[in-house]
């Protein structure tokens, strides 16, 4: 799994490892990363993945990275969406990426503020990806 400022690899050998595992990286660049604090409505995507088993909608404050690299790959499904409640853009900024031989890789380019584990869905996207 990767969270957050660990989704960005400023390597290019670690980027292909990075894309083949985890199917995307965050694009941040040496001084132009992408980021905004504010208050997210965060909608969750398919229902029947396994990460997002019995996750609701739910808003909160958090720093997400925006600018992810994702290249075409058939093995990534988008997971929760986020738009900030004040406009301005959102995105997709987890998603899940299922390897040959049964492996499964998760990122999320949020997860700054460690205390938004007092989130139930928050909480229950980390323990469903764990498990």
């Amino acid at each position: 799994m990767g969270i957050y400022y660990a989704t960005w690899v400023n390597n290019e050998t670690g980027r292909r490892f990075w894309l083949d595992w985890l199917g995307g990286v965050a694009d941040c660049g040496q001084d132009d990363s992408k980021v905004r604090v504010t208050d997210w409505h965060v909608t969750p995507g398919s229902p029947d993945h396994p990460v997002l088993r019995g996750i609701s909608a739910w808003t909160y404050r958090e720093e997400y990275y925006l600018d992810e690299l994702l290249p075409p790959d058939p093995r990534r499904t988008p997971l929760p969406r986020v738009d900030p409640t004040d406009g301005g853009p959102g995105g997709i900024v987890a998603w899940a990426v299922e390897r040959a031989g049964g492996g499964r890789g998760v990122v999320t380019t949020g997860m700054d503020f460690h205390d938004n584990l007092r989130h139930e869905q928050h909480r229950r996207f980390f323990a469903n990806t764990i498990l």
